[in-house]
């Protein structure tokens, strides 16, 4: 797959979890290799769609596999070692390029206004739980 065909392609893609781990990889880890756990313990905040709890780990490793099936000039872009270690394959200077043109990692997580939560503290602090 070309560069071109690459960009369209993750351009529309930019809240999935690979596009977040393939990010990361690319600009926040000076050797561009990372577990697995150290993908999810960074990223399970901003790829969940609770706004209180993180994502479940099963959900997250699933929306990760995609990462493994990502080509670029018929290269796979994401090499995965017995370790659990995650590896950029191909050249970086080129993904940084194709990364910074198709944008930042989008976040769908909602997010709860601080009146909301004290009002949610409140009520549950108040409940009686007589119904149980």
């Amino acid at each position: 797959i070309t560069p071109e065909k690459f960009l369209d392609y993750i351009k529309n893609r930019r809240d999935k979890i690979w596009y977040h781990a393939l990010h990361y990889l690319v600009f926040n880890i000076e050797d561009h290799i990372a577990s697995k756990a150290l993908l999810f313990d960074v990223l399970k905040e901003v790829t969940s769609k609770s706004p209180i709890d993180p994502i479940p780990e099963h959900k997250f490793y699933f929306g990760l596999g995609y990462i493994l099936r990502l080509n670029l000039n018929d290269k796979r872009i994401v090499r995965f070692f017995r370790n659990g270690k995650f590896k950029i394959n191909t050249k970086v200077e080129i993904l940084k390029e194709i990364l910074e043109e198709a944008g930042e990692p989008i976040s769908t997580r909602p997010i709860i206004k601080e009146e909301e939560k004290k009002k949610m503290f409140k009520d549950f602090l108040g409940e009686d739980f007589l119904d149980i």
